[in-house]
């Protein structure tokens, strides 16, 4: 069976966008993070590095925080534990 041929793209016309859901979807890169808490890139990592702050490792190299863990490590900072659950 001989398939016809298909049309060659325009170089002019723009390829439609296809985004795809992620696994990591609602969680925040490092520079989001820091943005999120108001602190720098530097600060977050060390705080990272420290413990201080929970994060989560997509594949080998690829960090992300919880929103969620964010307002937790703020409430604790400004000392409010028990608003930390």
């Amino acid at each position: 069976m001989l398939r016809a041929p298909q049309p060659t793209p325009r170089t002019d016309e723009k390829k439609p966008e296809i985004k795809k859901e992620r696994k990591t979807r609602g969680l925040l890169s490092t520079s989001e993070a820091a943005h999120y808490l108001g602190i720098s890139i530097p600060t977050i990592r060390k705080y990272r590095n420290k413990g201080r702050i929970p994060f989560i490792t997509v594949g080998d190299k690829l960090i992300k925080y919880d929103p969620a863990d964010l307002d937790a490590f703020t409430h604790r900072r400004n000392g409010n534990p028990k608003d930390a659950a």
